[in-house]
């Protein structure tokens, strides 16, 4: 899409969450949900395929006849369940009421006409009445039938990725506390990520990558616990 049109996506977005939820910090809430999300999707994927090929190799009978049209569709999928997993945190966290409608906001954010595609509409409530196990599951079902090489990327990446999620919906509104408690859980299920000598393991502000561990989605090394 037209750098243009997305700017002008963002900023309707952010009009209407002014409109809808009462408040002047819509244009804030937009660019820092993009910016962490978009991280979490890009990282993410890198993780999913191109490290994992690196480490193994690529398995000549999976080899699509598109690689593009393969990394298109892996990317939507890792965002259906990216803008699952945010709402959810969202109405947890009580940051909006309105779940239905905070939802599709979000999708038309992130995904814009392909939001009102029915793969998407029916992926996305599928998502979001799984409890958090079993979006986690379902999720990295659907992706490694899209992205063959995710079923070898580390496993601790699929438990990392929701209290991800978490980090850059609190961040967004502002809640570091809650961002901190997510981070806690990341490090019960990765130890090494409080060891890192560049951010020692801290929630960083969306879109901000750190040099030397790559957290948000650690480096593939740190992931396994080599880095």
């Amino acid at each position: 899409m037209q750098l243009e049109a997305i700017i002008q996506r963002r900023t309707d977005a952010a009009r209407e969450f002014d409109a809808h939820e009462r408040r002047a910090d819509g244009e804030h809430l937009v660019s820092s949900l993009s910016h962490g999300l978009s991280l979490l999707r890009d990282q993410s994927y890198t993780r999913f395929d191109q490290d994992v090929c690196e480490h193994f190799g690529v398995d000549s009978v999976q080899i699509p006849v598109s690689i593009k049209d393969m990394e298109t569709k892996a990317k939507i999928e890792i965002e259906l369940f990216l803008a699952a997993a945010a709402v959810s945190a969202a109405v947890r966290r009580r940051y909006v009421a309105d779940r239905d409608w905070f939802g599709q906001w979000l999708l038309h954010l992130r995904l814009g006409d392909v939001a009102e595609k029915q793969y998407s509409v029916e992926r996305m409530a599928k998502y979001l009445a799984y409890d958090d196990e079993d979006r986690r599951l379902s999720f990295s079902n659907v992706l490694s039938r899209t992205l063959p090489s995710a079923h070898r990327a580390p496993l601790v990446l699929f438990q990392l990725l929701p209290h991800a999620v978490t980090i850059v919906v609190a961040t967004a509104f502002g809640d570091s506390l809650t961002a901190a408690e997510a981070r806690n859980r990341q490090i019960s299920h990765l130890p090494s990520i409080s060891e890192c000598h560049e951010c020692h393991g801290r929630p960083l502000d969306n879109g901000e990558r750190c040099n030397v561990c790559h957290n948000p989605v650690w480096s593939y090394e740190w992931l396994t616990e080599t880095g």
